[in-house]
């Protein structure tokens, strides 16, 4: 619970934080100004790659198993604390009273020595925290929530990362991990970085 209670005080203290630096400013793609601190020596294993802003083409399983493209997305990732920790921002192209979620920001904190990781969501639908825990390959990185109330665990995938695109997919598990459904899944194309 400690270990929570500092993830969710970095998380808002990162969201708040500002530089009087203008050179540090970078704009997304919305015209929001958003802050980054200056990065030195950036370690942030696979997600190394993905600084920078994204335009997503994505698509949700529906009930009949077919799969429906989506009004796609912004996702844009932040190297924040002198490059020890992301924070990325998700605004989708659509508005908050239809299904998907229209605004998302998420704190990730990189282990370099095992290459674990330590994240929280905050969705605009939900207005509650998801804490992950994150492993990575050589090619693919994957966080896995906590079981919801429901009993229901979450698991997120980057693959195929380059330098201009990436994959991700979301998959629900009823049976503690056994077996995994993918329901939600995305193609992102670089804006800028």
């Amino acid at each position: 619970m400690g270990f929570c209670l500092i993830l969710i005080i970095i998380f808002l203290f990162s969201a708040c934080v500002s530089t009087s630096n203008e050179s540090n400013i970078i704009k997304s793609p919305s015209n929001v100004r958003a802050y980054q601190t200056p990065i030195k020596n950036i370690n942030l294993g696979l997600l190394s790659t993905v600084i920078g802003h994204w335009q997503v083409q994505d698509w949700q399983l529906q009930k009949n198993g077919e799969w429906e493209e989506q009004a796609g997305a912004k996702w844009s990732f932040y190297a924040i604390h002198g490059g020890t920790a992301i924070r990325d921002e998700w605004e989708s192209n659509i508005n908050e009273a239809q299904t998907s979620p229209g605004f998302g920001s998420q704190l990730r904190i990189f282990n370099p020595w095992n290459k674990t990781w330590s994240a929280a969501w905050l969705s605009s639908r939900t207005r509650s925290l998801e804490f992950y825990t994150g492993t990575e390959s050589n090619s693919e990185l994957s966080f896995i929530s906590q079981a919801n109330q429901k009993g229901r665990l979450t698991k997120v995938v980057f693959s195929d990362i380059e330098l201009n695109s990436f994959n991700w997919e979301m998959q629900w598990s009823s049976n503690l991990g056994e077996t995994w459904t993918t329901v939600y899944k995305l193609q992102a194309t670089r804006i800028e970085k």
